[in-house]
């Protein structure tokens, strides 16, 4: 039985000690790059509004011209049953000076946004009659009501997009403004994230390293009572 608790007492620490270390690493990072990456500046960016285009029908909200639909048996944008993209992914956006440049844009779930309600929510008990999602099945994982939720570009849309080569390497929808206050409100928070890191880092590797120096007598059995 003793043999047995070392074991399991070394494989701890060692857990122990990598998360410990995963956490030194992750805050180094957060603390010399920041909580996110800034914004591209103008020069390496192209903002402005969404040309019209060829529309698709969407489940929830207008139809738009590209963008990604989501189904799931439970609200909010985590662990979709469905998730696709549809539309025209390569579209053309007219900036501030009246030039038209084509975009290959990247996909939604990548997408900033600048605001939680930006998306298309849509509640229903069936998808039947729904375009683009009616045929998915929904027999064996998911039960009514379905939450069905959209993010999409359509046009007149805002967009501030990094773009290389005419493809978007990073898409934000919304006014440049906008996303440097969400930017600077995130960043405001990194050195509490990078002390709460550290403290982890620090407990975790401590108590690894406790529970490796233990003595094989601290996992002997108790002897019996005589009394």
């Amino acid at each position: 039985m003793s043999k047995r608790a070392q074991v399991f007492a070394r494989v701890g620490a060692s857990v122990m000690i990598a998360v410990g270390l995963g956490c030194a690493i992750l805050g180094i990072d957060v603390a010399l790059h920041g909580a996110e990456p800034p914004l591209p500046s103008p020069e390496a960016s192209l903002e402005g509004t969404l040309e019209p285009g060829p529309l698709t029908a969407s489940p929830a909200g207008e139809p738009f011209l590209y963008g990604e639909v989501r189904v799931a048996d439970q609200p909010g944008p985590n662990a979709p049953h469905h998730r696709g993209n549809y539309g025209e992914p390569t579209l053309d956006v007219r900036t501030a000076g009246g030039e038209v440049v084509r975009v290959r844009f990247d996909s939604p779930d990548a997408w900033r946004v600048d605001s939680s309600q930006r998306d298309d929510v849509r509640e229903v008990m069936s998808l039947a009659r729904l375009p683009l999602i009616g045929e998915v099945d929904t027999e064996r994982r998911l039960n009514p009501p379905f939450h069905v939720r959209v993010r999409a570009l359509r046009p007149g849309d805002h967009v501030l997009v990094e773009v290389r080569d005419g493809a978007a390497l990073r898409t934000y929808l919304g006014e440049r403004g906008v996303h440097e206050q969400l930017h600077a409100h995130r960043e405001s928070m990194r050195w509490p994230m990078v002390a709460l890191l550290c403290v982890l880092a620090l407990v975790s590797v401590f108590g690894g390293v406790r529970l490796l120096r233990l003595r094989p007598e601290a996992f002997a059995p108790e002897p019996p009572d005589l009394a």
